[in-house]
C-alpha cells in the first residue's frame, strides 16, 4: 500500500512537470506520461503491472464518466450549431472519412472482421481537444484555424464516445439480424437521451440551491454515478446519458431561457474549477496507466506496422478533409499543413480502448494498437506544429465582420 501511495504521488508530481513542460515546448506531455507508465510498469517493474490491469474495468469507466462530463461542459451547441455550421460540417466529414479509412484498411488489408474495424475506426477517429487546444493556443495561426481546430476536438470526442459505445452495443448483441441491432441500439441510446435530459433538468433546479456553496461537484459527480448505474440496468447507454447531462449542465442558462424559466441558471463557476483539477488528476493517472498495463510484445514488427498504417490512414483521412474545407473557404490554404497535422489521439482513445473489453468483446492487441496510435500520431502534431511556425505558413487573421465574433474555446481537456 505505502509503495503504492508513493508512486501515487510521484506520478502526480510528474505530470504537473509535464504539463509545464508541454505549455513550454509544444511537446505534447502524452509522450511523457506515457513513457513515465511503460518505465514504471513493464520495463523496470516498480510496478507490478498485473495489479493495474484488474483495475481495468473500474478505472475506464471512471475515466470515461469523468471524460464525457468534461466534453459535455465545455460544448456550447448553441455556438457550434449556431454560428459555426462551417467547423461542424468540417468536424464530421474528418471524423466519418478517419473512421471510414481505419476500417477499410483494417477490413480489407488486414482482415479484421468489419464490426471490429468500424470499433477501431470510431475508437481513433477523433483528435484530442486537451492536446489540441493549449498547442494551437501558442502558434501564430489565424483565428479561424485555431476556431476550426478547437472545436473539432472538443466535438470530435463525444463523436468518438458515442459511435464507439454504439458499436459495442452491436457486438454485445449476438444477433446477425440488422433491422433487429438497429432497433436494439436506438432503443438504449432513446432510454439514455431522456433519462440524461430528464435528471440534468432536474439537477440544473437542484443545484441553484449549492451555488456559492461548497460541494456542488461532489454531489454532482455522485448523481452522475446514480444515473449512469440506473441506465445501465435499463439496457440503456450509461455514456450517452452522462453526455446528455452534461450538455444540458453546460448550457444551462440558456436552456432554462428556452423553457421560459425564471431565475438564474448559470451553472456555479467552482464546479467548473474542481472539475479541472479533477479531470487532471484523472487524465494524468490515465495516461500512466495505459503505459503500465501496455504490451511490450506489441513492440514486433506486425503490431508496429499497424499502428503506422492506421496513423497515415488518419493522415490521409484528414488531408482530403482539408482539400474539401480549402475548397470552401481559400483563405484557409496558407494553414493546410496545420490543419492536416494537428490531429493527436488522447484521452477519449485511450479510455475507448479498454470499453469491448468491459462488455466482452474480445479485439486482440486494441489497447496496444490504440496506444502505438496515440503516440504516432502526438508525435506528427508536434512535427506538424514546429513546421507550421517555422516555415511560417499561418498567416495573420484578418478581422471579424462586424457582429461575427470570432469563438475560440477557452478549455476542452477531455480527450
Amino acid at each position: 500500500m505505502i509503495e503504492q501511495l508513493l508512486v501515487l504521488g510521484v506520478v502526480m508530481l510528474l505530470g504537473f512537470f509535464s504539463l509545464a513542460f508541454f505549455e513550454r515546448t509544444r511537446i505534447p506531455d502524452v509522450l511523457l506520461l506515457l513513457l513515465i507508465g511503460v518505465l514504471l510498469g513493464p520495463v523496470f517493474r516498480i510496478v507490478d503491472p498485473a495489479y493495474f490491469v484488474s483495475l481495468a474495468p473500474l478505472v475506464g469507466t471512471l475515466a470515461l464518466i469523468i471524460v464525457l462530463f468534461d466534453a459535455g461542459l465545455g460544448l456550447n451547441l448553441f455556438r457550434v450549431f449556431g454560428e459555426l455550421s462551417r467547423t461542424t460540417a468540417f468536424t464530421v466529414a474528418v471524423f466519418i472519412l478517419s473512421c471510414g479509412f481505419a476500417a477499410a484498411l483494417l477490413h480489407f488489408a488486414f482482415g479484421w472482421r468489419l464490426l471490429y474495424a468500424l470499433l477501431m475506426g470510431a475508437i481513433i477517429g477523433g483528435s484530442s481537444s486537451n492536446i489540441v487546444v493549449p498547442i494551437i493556443s501558442r502558434l501564430g495561426a489565424s483565428e479561424d484555424t485555431k476556431t476550426i481546430l478547437s472545436l473539432e476536438s472538443v466535438l470530435t470526442d463525444a463523436l468518438c464516445i458515442v459511435a464507439a459505445v454504439a458499436l459495442v452495443k452491436v457486438a454485445t448483441l449476438g444477433s446477425f439480424d440488422a433491422s433487429v441491432a438497429l432497433h436494439d441500439v436506438a432503443s438504449a441510446f432513446s432510454i439514455a437521451a431522456v433519462a440524461g435530459f430528464a435528471f440534468g433538468m432536474f439537477w440544473i433546479g437542484i443545484l441553484r440551491r449549492f451555488y456559492g456553496k461548497p460541494f456542488g461537484y461532489v454531489v454532482t459527480l455522485a448523481i452522475l454515478f446514480i444515473m449512469y448505474s440506473f441506465v445501465e440496468v435499463l439496457k440503456g447507454s450509461g455514456a450517452v446519458a452522462v453526455l446528455v447531462f452534461s450538455i444540458v449542465l453546460g448550457n444551462s442558462q440558456e436552456i432554462a431561457r428556452m423553457f421560459k424559466l425564471e431565475g438564474d441558471y448559470s451553472l456555479d463557476k467552482s464546479i467548473k474549477v474542481v472539475e479541472t483539477e479533477i479531470s487532471f488528476f484523472v487524465r494524468t493517472f490515465f495516461f500512466v496507466f495505459l503505459g503500465l498495463v501496455f504490451n511490450l510484445g506489441a513492440l514486433a514488427v506486425q503490431p508496429l506496422l499497424l499502428a503506422g498504417a492506421l496513423t497515415l490512414a488518419l493522415i490521409v483521412a484528414r488531408f482530403v478533409g482539408v482539400r474539401l474545407l480549402v475548397m470552401f473557404s481559400p483563405s484557409l490554404r496558407s494553414s493546410a499543413v496545420l490543419l492536416t497535422t494537428m490531429m493527436p489521439r488522447g484521452l477519449a482513445a485511450a479510455v475507448l480502448a479498454f470499453l469491448p473489453a468491459e462488455s466482452g468483446v474480445q479485439i486482440p492487441l486494441l489497447v496496444e494498437t490504440v496506444f502505438l496510435v496515440i503516440l504516432f500520431t502526438n508525435v506528427v502534431a508536434t512535427i506538424g506544429a514546429f513546421a507550421s511556425e517555422k516555415g511560417g505558413r499561418a498567416s495573420p487573421a484578418p478581422p471579424s465582420p462586424k457582429g461575427r465574433p470570432r469563438i475560440v474555446p477557452s478549455r476542452g481537456k477531455g480527450g
